[in-house]
């Protein structure tokens, strides 16, 4: 084990030969309030493994510590319009159908577009959260 590095804390030293570096990253702060980033840097024991074809350290920018998915927006925008659309459209099925039937056709079609938009709200959130 190299030890626990934080913001601005020196990067170790790249690994030669056969020898491999594992990085751990979360967050750090309080729960649900991350501050920044912590890192826990160890030595690889075992003989290292060929990447696959990968090269080892680029991660696109949307995978970068405590970075959010901006291309979420659209979908979150859109899912949420179809909640609001399903919700005046049930409005309207009560006065016409009566509160029972409209609760037993909304309440699944409510909860699909209310999951779909939460879940496209947590691509916003930070990664390490």
């Amino acid at each position: 084990m190299l030890g626990v590095r934080r913001a601005g804390d020196p990067q170790p030293a790249k690994p030669t030969g056969d020898a491999g570096l594992l990085t751990l990253m979360t967050a750090d702060g309080t729960p649900y309030m991350p501050r920044g980033v912590l890192q826990r840097d160890a030595e690889l024991l075992s003989p290292a493994q060929q990447s696959g074809g990968r090269t080892p350290g680029r991660l696109a920018a949307e995978e970068a510590p405590m970075a959010g998915q901006a291309s979420a927006w659209v979908p979150l925008i859109l899912w949420g319009q179809a909640l609001l659309l399903a919700a005046a459209a049930l409005a309207w099925a009560r006065v016409r159908w009566g509160r029972a039937h409209t609760w037993l056709v909304g309440f699944p079609v409510l909860a699909a577009l209310a999951l779909a938009v939460s879940d496209q709200a947590a691509l916003l959130l930070p990664n390490l959260l």
